[in-house]
This record gives structure tokens, C-alpha cells and sequence, in this order.
């Protein structure tokens, strides 16, 4: 069973609930919402503070922390001349430190739906996703790690896209430990532009593959004998497929569960961006606490690791 982010009345608990609201009183705290970074201002290779949207320039007595996520982050980097100083160029956009790194390295996690039809009415889960299970399929990766998970939920009638079929349950195998890499790329300097993503999915056979090992567990899965109450049908993609319908439903049904990472990775080779203290090579005074900074995303859903990322990076900071 999936541990959830709840408090004591069932709420979601956002990490602003969690971290943000205890300390409003601060002095030393201040927040400004609906306001959007355009820019890190660089100087001698030092991070000065940020350019707002409106113009307006917030100077730092220390460092800079960008935390926007995996597609905001090295965005950002590359609006303010940090990234592939040729792609840069391209864009008239001064380079302020070449890393080819910033942008690219983007892994995700796929899933793939798979609706069953069941004998007898079912409660609507209070959570999307309740339960689920963590395996190594044996791949030729070199890992120890999962590099499959499967989602288990209920009678959630809208995932089927409005058509009632009476009660249904979902099994999703997920890719964990995809092969295939993407990436970010401005499509101008102005800020606003539409970035080009380029997620590349399932471009390596290894991934479908796990994807189709994915589909054969859950078929042993839910027609055990202790699903047998349950199962009616498989709606989709049916036990009469073969292996290339198979491969054919995997590419054209597989999708985000949205756990972009990786495109701002921490290393120390040129196809990186940060060190081992989340500090931008290049860049004094400017560090970065996301899921961007993972070298390889995780075996799991990504919340919990960038929770800890982020106390992590206060650490740093705190004592460095």
C-alpha cells in the first residue's frame, strides 16, 4: 500500500503546507506569488540575484536557489547564457558559462493503462493510485534496482474517457529505468517562447521491452486465483494480441505519469551541470534542488526524493 501525503483530516498536504506555513510569522521570510523569474543575473561568473517578469531585480547577499522543476530549471539556466554555448548563440543569447549538459539527460516514467472488467461493483478509490509493486524484470540493465512498477487502482470510470462500462479496475505497468534519453531546447530567447521537448520515448527496444514483460506479469497477476472474484475481461488490449500487437499498443498507449528529471544532472564530466552540492559548475552563488539533478530518475514516484533533495540542498547551505 502507497504511502500518501495526507494529514490528519485527509487533505493534501503540499509541501507549502508542510513547510512554508509553520514559519509565515518569520521576519527573515518573504513570499511573493504570481511573479515569474525571466532570468538569473550573472557577473564575473557569480549569480547576482533574479530578473522578475516585470523588470523589477532582486539582488541576494548570497546565493541563488532555483528550484522550478526539471523542464523550468534548465530553461532558466538557458535564458540567463548557462548551457550549449553554440545552441545559445543560435538564439542571440550571450554565453555565460558553455554547458553542453543543461537540458538534455530528460528521463521520465511511462505508463501503460490496462482496464479490466470486473464481476461486481466497486468502491471509487480515495487515492488514484492505492497500491502497487516494485520488480526487476531480469533485463540485461545493470542494475539492482526495480525497473518496473505496477499502479493498481479501482473503479475509476473516468480514466476510460467518459464510456460506462460498469465496474472496472486498472493494472499499469510503469518503466522505471528508461534507456531512452530526451531533452530541452529554447526556441528563442524571448522568455515566454515555448520550449522544444523532445521526451523521446520509448526510442531504445530494451524499454518496450520491459513495458511488454510489464503486460504479461499483470495478466499472471489478475487472473490468480485471489483476483478470480474480480476479473471479468481484459478490455484492453485484449488476451488475443500477439507480440507485435502488443509492441504496437505499448507505442501508441504508453504515457507520462509526469516524473521528468535528470536534465540538470549532478556529476562531474562535461555532460554535466552541477557537483555533488548542487552548486552550477561555472557559477558561483548559484545552486539547484529539483528533480533535475538526478543523474538516473529513481525506481520509485518521485515526490518523496525531492522532498529529501531539498533538505538536502538547506543542509548544504546551513553548513557548508
Amino acid at each position: 500500500m502507497y504511502q500518501v501525503t495526507v494529514n490528519a483530516e485527509g487533505k493534501r498536504c503540499s509541501a507549502a503546507v508542510a513547510f512554508l506555513n509553520p514559519i509565515l510569522y518569520r521576519s527573515n521570510l518573504t513570499i511573493l506569488t504570481n511573479i515569474e523569474v525571466t532570468q538569473i543575473v550573472i557577473q564575473n561568473h557569480r549569480a547576482i540575484g533574479v530578473l522578475l517578469q516585470s523588470g523589477e531585480t532582486i539582488q541576494v547577499d548570497r546565493e541563488v536557489i532555483i528550484s522550478a522543476g526539471a523542464i523550468a530549471s534548465p530553461k532558466l539556466l538557458m535564458q540567463s547564457g548557462i548551457g550549449n554555448a553554440q545552441d545559445l548563440k543560435h538564439h542571440g543569447i550571450a554565453a555565460q558559462c558553455d554547458l553542453p549538459g543543461v537540458g538534455q539527460n530528460l528521463q521520465d516514467h511511462l505508463m501503460l493503462m490496462l482496464p479490466y472488467q470486473a464481476r461486481q461493483s466497486m468502491p471509487i478509490p480515495e487515492y488514484l493510485g492505492e497500491a502497487g509493486l516494485f520488480v526487476n524484470t531480469g533485463s540485461d540493465l545493470v542494475v539492482d534496482a526495480s525497473d518496473l512498477q505496477v499502479h493498481f487502482t479501482g473503479n475509476m470510470q473516468p480514466l476510460l474517457g467518459g464510456q460506462a462500462l460498469g465496474p472496472v479496475f486498472f493494472a499499469c505497468p510503469t518503466l522505471l529505468k528508461p534507456e531512452s534519453l530526451g531533452e530541452i531546447k529554447l526556441r528563442s530567447a524571448q522568455f515566454d517562447s515555448p520550449l522544444a521537448i523532445n521526451p523521446n520515448y520509448l526510442n531504445c527496444d530494451r524499454d518496450v521491452d520491459v513495458l511488454l514483460q510489464g503486460i504479461h506479469l499483470v495478466r499472471d497477476l489478475v487472473h490468480s486465483d485471489v483476483m478470480a472474484p474480480f476479473l471479468e475481461s481484459e478490455l484492453a488490449p485484449g488476451l488475443a494480441a500477439d507480440s507485435q500487437t502488443l509492441r504496437s499498443f505499448i507505442r501508441s498507449q504508453a504515457s507520462t505519469i509526469w516524473h521528468p528529471s535528470g536534465t540538470c544532472k549532478m556529476g562531474r564530466d562535461e555532460t554535466t551541470v552541477v557537483d555533488s552540492q548542487l552548486r552550477v559548475h561555472g557559477i558561483d552563488q548559484l545552486r539547484i534542488a529539483d528533480a533535475s539533478i538526478m543523474p538516473r530518475i529513481i525506481s520509485a514516484n518521485l515526490q518523496a526524493t525531492c522532498m529529501m533533495i531539498g533538505e538536502k540542498a538547506a543542509d548544504l547551505i546551513l553548513h557548508p
